[in-house]
């Protein structure tokens, strides 16, 4: 006798949905990572936040994802800081997740 692996009903709309949460936290954990790369490379960072779609550029037109980004320097030094990276899916925590990544800043000569 032959099982039949194929997902029905309830089953196949559950596995959909745990695919679309972790598409978008996986997309909203590449935006932090090149959002806190960017401000680790910048002379002074400063806190502020943006909307952007999948490919971390402003929306432009239809986009099928907006994700909101909010970044944080808090000083540990004159001459070090810590950087936070949030990013939630726009509108505000449609998953109910938010992703964030924290990292160190230092001047470079």
């Amino acid at each position: 006798m032959a099982w039949d692996t194929r997902l029905k009903g309830d089953d196949a709309v559950a596995m959909f949905l745990v695919g679309e949460i972790v598409l978008v936290l996986t997309e909203a954990t590449m935006l932090a990572v090149s959002k806190l790369e960017e401000l680790r490379s910048s002379a002074a960072p400063v806190a502020g936040g943006d909307t952007v779609d999948a490919r971390g550029q402003p929306p432009q037109g239809a986009v099928s994802r907006l994700f909101e980004r909010r970044w944080s320097v808090a000083a540990l030094s004159p001459d070090a800081r810590i950087l936070t990276v949030g990013v939630t899916l726009a509108p505000r925590g449609i998953t109910g997740r938010e992703v964030r990544i924290t990292g160190g800043w230092i001047p470079t000569p």
